[in-house]
């Protein structure tokens, strides 16, 4: 595996991500995994610069995500668990430089929920998002992880079972290394051998938990971002399709990412249709997270 590189950011490099990364120091509740309540990073509206001011990791022309697609991504990740550290993964909220575009991610980890409705919103608006992914949900749902691929949508690795890597907001153990490591082979290894399709260099915290650790641990394991969000639609909370379309169009920003769930619990399924037409309406166009970070 080909490691990452500092790189400076500058307004014409095309390969480069302007992103905001930072580190949170307080959580909401999100019923992200099995249904069960629990918590999530609350965003700040806007980006959160890194604390020392350095500019995001980038890829390399030859990067980890090229490299896995032709590996065994299982043994690969394991392996690197023993390693020396590469660049820690960047905590990335927004993109600003990517322009008055915003990226809709659907975090699935519990039920089925709206995940057919979701989709059939998205091709009819000829719009692309990204799905925080849990191996545990591609492995009860195949055929709606190949839809998702096969549709033009992108994955981010949201682990196989949704364990907190710090424990910070579950009171259990931090995982190992290896055991993270673990969580996110298995799920790079299930989404790809149904869809081809690479999750690195993208991972997303369960319930928003991370810290240094984390950061150096699935940067070993080929994840060069940690994705968190500028909106928290807070649909998981409750909100009505009124509320959760009203914080999409005060939160948006150039670059915004907003995180969602399939999920039955939450009303992000029903009022997906109402956020396009009011971000379209403000002049926004959509991408995915890899669109933001230049990395498509």
């Amino acid at each position: 595996m080909r490691g990452w590189r500092r790189h400076a950011i500058t307004d014409t490099d095309a390969a480069a991500a302007d992103g905001d990364a930072g580190r949170y120091d307080h959580h909401d509740r999100d019923p992200d995994a099995n249904g069960d309540p629990h918590r999530h990073h609350d965003a700040h509206r806007d980006a959160i610069p890194h604390p020392d001011g350095e500019p995001l990791a980038v890829a390399d022309s030859h990067g980890i995500a090229h490299a896995n697609r032709h590996t065994r991504p299982v043994a690969l990740a394991l392996a690197h668990a023993d390693r020396q550290p590469v660049e820690p993964a960047a905590l990335v909220y927004s993109v600003p430089s990517a322009g008055h575009v915003i990226a809709l991610t659907f975090d699935a980890g519990s039920d089925l929920g709206y995940t057919h409705d979701i989709l059939d919103t998205l091709s009819a608006n000829r719009v692309r998002a990204t799905f925080g992914m849990t191996g545990e949900w591609a492995q009860r749902n195949p055929k709606f992880v190949q839809r998702i691929a096969r549709e033009g949508h992108t994955f981010i690795n949201h682990t196989w079972s949704h364990r907190s890597f710090t424990g910070a907001s579950t009171g259990a153990e931090p995982l190992s290394g290896r055991e993270r490591a673990s969580e996110l082979a298995q799920t790079e290894a299930h989404i790809f051998t149904l869809t081809g399709v690479s999750t690195t260099p993208l991972f997303r915290p369960p319930y928003g938990d991370t810290d240094d650790s984390v950061a150096e641990d699935v940067a070993a394991a080929g994840y060069a971002y940690q994705i968190m969000w500028s909106i928290d639609t807070r649909g998981w909370a409750g909100a009505s399709v009124e509320e959760i379309v009203e914080r999409c169009r005060e939160g948006a920003g150039d670059g915004g990412i907003i995180v969602m769930h399939v999920g039955s619990a939450s009303q992000d399924g029903p009022a997906l249709q109402a956020i396009i037409d009011a971000l379209r309406a403000e002049g926004y166009s959509f991408t995915t997270v890899q669109g933001l970070l230049g990395l498509e």
